[in-house]
């Protein structure tokens, strides 16, 4: 008999499930990681969210740039209401287009208008960049663009186009190419 008790113990023991102080104990540690980690991934789409419409304006710059180089024509970039001309006006958060300005037809480019609350403030040639064939700009005034949103000036980013035409993005989050803070109206 004594062996069939040993035996018996062993069984219990080797089979036991959770206890509902282990399962609630569980989930509350899952919760609480759940909390932490939503904030942050909701920073980090909003952040990839911006880098992509930055990027898709570096593109447009670089490719009126190119083409104007390659056609030995004069190409525009700036910013759209329609998708489909230039408005005329600054307000490069409602989208832009890549125009030839020789030809008056389709454009070759078009970019939608940016994430509701993002801003895009532009000093120097607000209402356009014009490429040259040479890759130069036209009026020669360097171009800085910062991009904004809900999150302020810690979460900016910027573009440069020089006279010469080169397009260069800051790396560093809300800093200027040259280090100084971003600034958001």
């Amino acid at each position: 008999m004594q062996d069939k008790s040993r035996f018996d113990s062993q069984y219990v023991n080797s089979h036991r499930g959770f206890t509902l102080v282990d399962v609630l104990v569980t989930t509350g540690v899952l919760g609480v990681l759940a909390g932490l980690a939503v904030p942050a991934y909701s920073n980090l789409m909003e952040s990839d969210r911006r880098i992509a419409e930055l990027n898709s304006l570096v593109a447009s710059l670089n490719y009126a740039r190119a083409e104007a180089v390659k056609r030995n024509a004069t190409l525009t970039v700036c910013p759209s209401t329609n998708g489909t001309s230039c408005s005329g006006g600054t307000d490069w958060s409602r989208g832009w287009v890549v125009v030839d300005s020789n030809t008056a037809g389709a454009p070759l480019q078009s970019a939608p208008a940016l994430t509701a609350g993002t801003t895009l403030s532009v000093t120097g040639s607000a209402k356009g960049l014009t490429f040259e064939s040479t890759g130069r700009v036209m009026p020669m005034v360097g171009t800085t663009v910062t991009m904004c949103d809900a999150r302020g000036a810690a979460h900016a980013r910027e573009i440069e186009v020089s006279s010469t035409g080169r397009v260069a993005a800051a790396q560093t989050v809300g800093h200027s190419l040259s280090g100084s803070p971003l600034r958001c109206s």
